[in-house]
């Protein structure tokens, strides 16, 4: 089986497609009341953790600042086409920075993010859930932004070592085939090759005449 999409979809489109819909958007912005306190010490258990794995740098464009900005534009809203162009922007900002590390700090936002909602303790566990399951496609929706821009370069990348690969395989068998072509040409011009087919011939005799003598 085969899918295919369309770069021509507008990045709003990625909100139907994982059904974030007025349901999680009210649940964000209600929980964003309670939430915002807790900014600071969502980014310090980010960065403890991302750094565990990564040498963090203050060249990265998620670092605190940005970080602390991104946090609070998505917990704001409004959730129109303006909001996934900007998910759209905030993705093609890290294009210096490795997936993988993207991919890593994304999951632990996430994971503060899902930790601070069951430390507020809410009575009515139909709200928490939302609540969780729409930050948790909020952050999908950023992912998907993530390998959008991503995906050529790898894309790219994974073509040149192929054609590498290719190409050093096609260069060891053209030298090969060379040298197995150029060995008659050598032993034809080869001033000592008369001399060690002499050698090879009257030392056989030798040994023959001797067996044949015991």
């Amino acid at each position: 089986m085969t899918v295919r999409t369309s770069n021509s979809q507008p990045n709003s489109s990625i909100r139907d497609l994982i059904n974030f819909d007025t349901r999680d958007a009210q649940a964000i912005q209600s929980a964003a009341l309670k939430l915002r306190p807790y900014i600071p010490s969502i980014i310090d258990t980010v960065q403890q953790n991302v750094a565990q794995h990564f040498e963090i740098t203050t060249e990265l464009h998620f670092g605190r600042e940005p970080l602390r900005r991104y946090l609070g534009r998505i917990m704001s809203g409004p959730y129109d086409s303006r909001f996934f162009d900007y998910l759209d922007w905030v993705a093609t900002q890290q294009a210096d920075s490795d997936y993988v590390y993207i991919n890593t700090l994304l999951g632990q936002l996430e994971t503060a993010m899902v930790h601070k909602v069951l430390a507020l303790n809410l009575i009515d566990r139909t709200i928490e859930e939302t609540i969780i399951n729409a930050f948790n496609k909020l952050f999908w929706m950023q992912n998907h932004f993530f390998v959008k821009n991503y995906a050529p370069n790898i894309k790219s990348s994974s073509s040149s070592s192929s054609s590498s690969s290719r190409t050093n395989n096609s260069g060891r068998r053209s030298t090969v085939v060379a040298f197995v072509r150029g060995i008659p040409e050598f032993l034809r011009t080869c001033p000592m090759f008369p001399v060690v087919v002499g050698a090879v011939v009257g030392g056989t005799t030798v040994y023959m005449k001797m067996k044949d003598r015991r």
